[in-house]
């Protein structure tokens, strides 16, 4: 069995401008998988943060009611297409009822997805996913950026299909994954060795030894308390981890 904790937190830099927090994140568990997934909203787009919680609840759907077939496609660029499109009408159905643009509901994605033994994994834009094999924490998806860090892809992009990244695999020894908007990397992910930090490793195994319910409270005041104080920018953090609790 799998579980999953969630946690978002509003940056400095939002709180003083008055902008509400664009990170969003959501997990759903249906059909016997476990799909998680996490958006950070395009600060230059007006209404990122309904794009963000759009896509966010859109993609956990669309992994657990198309687990089995996605994973067992020998083509995975016509399932990439298939995501995108799915992606984007459901943008278009927001963005007509907010009666704006669909560039303005623009954000990045990430998920992850889990099933008897199998994941697979979708990433658009930066952020990254990591995961702990046996007692190695490793990146599954580093992040996409552009010449500068501050420049990245969104589900709304032109070129998005060229960037969106979809993995899937056997989880063996893997036992737990990790999603991090850009605002949580730039304390929990070293862009220059591209790894990610112990703490990382901590948090899972804390994860794995306690409920749900005690585990996001700290998670957040954890947030807050040190990654709020090395970056202005949103925070969301998703662990995704085998139940050790019997």
């Amino acid at each position: 069995m799998w579980k999953a904790a969630q946690a978002t937190v509003q940056g400095r830099g939002h709180a003083l401008a008055d902008i509400p927090c664009q990170d969003k994140t959501h997990i759903l568990e249906a059909s016997e998988v476990l799909a998680t997934a996490l958006a950070d909203g395009a600060g230059s787009a007006a209404h990122s943060e309904l794009g963000a919680e759009c896509v966010t609840r859109a993609i956990c759907q669309l992994l657990t009611s198309n687990f089995d077939r996605y994973f067992e496609s020998d083509d995975a660029a016509v399932v990439a297409v298939e995501i995108l499109d799915e992606l984007r009408q459901e943008l278009s159905n927001v963005a007509s009822e907010m009666n704006c643009e669909v560039r303005a509901l623009a954000s990045t994605l990430l998920a992850v997805a889990v099933k008897g033994g199998r994941f697979i994994a979708v990433h658009l834009g930066d952020g990254v996913i990591g995961y702990l094999d046996g007692d190695e924490l490793n990146v599954l998806s580093h992040p996409d950026n552009g010449e500068f860090i501050n420049e990245t892809t969104f589900v709304t992009s032109i070129d998005a299909i060229a960037h969106l990244r979809l993995r899937k695999g056997s989880l063996e020894n893997i036992s737990a994954f990790v999603l991090m908007s850009d605002g949580t990397a730039a304390g929990f992910y070293q862009r220059r060795t591209k790894t990610l930090s112990s703490v990382i490793k901590r948090l899972i195994h804390a994860t794995k030894l306690m409920a749900i319910d005690e585990v996001e409270t700290p998670l957040v005041e954890n947030i807050q308390e040190t990654l709020c104080k090395v970056t202005t920018d949103d925070c969301s953090l998703i662990l995704m981890v085998e139940d050790n609790i019997k």
